[in-house]
């Protein structure tokens, strides 16, 4: 037994209605579904409502909000909102080690043709002794980046297996990231 564990979504699966309008649909992602793909929350989604489109993607095993628009012209609203800032994307977090306060991680190196400013904003909720959760918000949105850039600086998402430490893990009984989009 290696504590591995397998769920399977069939086409009849539901989830959890947020917000739902004429427009836009949000739903609730559970952690281990892909967001896009084959049998991705997106495939059922659309297999279950009709062809909405997917505004944004959260890593496998990150659970929380995943945001659908209902046509295109809602699509491009929500991007563009995405793009002006109109729209935050938020996380909760539980991260190995104490932050003593407030950072904002940037990654940005030389300017150049394509290149984007990826910044991390993460403020300490509270702390434990040997962890401590966050509040975040990213302004990009790129693959990875908060557990890249925490697990960076020393202070990987509690129960990732990529950029985390499986001994810590164990330690703290996390076998699944600890990372929340609301």
């Amino acid at each position: 037994d290696s504590g591995s564990e397998i769920k399977i979504y069939d086409k009849a699966t539901s989830f959890k209605t947020v917000y739902s309008d004429d427009e836009v649909l949000i739903i609730y992602k559970p952690k281990g579904i892909a967001s896009e793909g084959l049998n991705s929350v997106e495939s059922i989604i659309r297999e279950n409502n009709g062809n909405l489109i997917l505004c944004h993607r959260l890593d496998t095993n990150t659970d929380g909000l995943l945001m659908f628009a209902r046509n295109e012209r809602a699509y491009n609203e929500i991007l563009n909102g995405f793009k002006n800032k109109y729209i935050s994307k938020f996380y909760k977090a539980k991260a190995y080690g104490v932050m003593q306060n407030d950072i904002v991680y940037k990654v940005y190196h030389n300017k150049v043709a394509g290149s984007v400013e990826i910044v991390t904003e993460c403020n300490v909720v509270g702390a434990d002794g040997n962890t401590t959760v966050l509040d975040i918000k990213i302004y990009s949105g790129k693959t990875h980046q908060i557990r890249a850039q925490l697990a960076s600086h020393g202070h990987f998402i509690l129960g990732d297996s990529k950029y985390g430490r499986d001994d810590i893990n164990r330690k703290y009984g996390y076998k699944k990231q600890q990372l929340t989009a609301y």
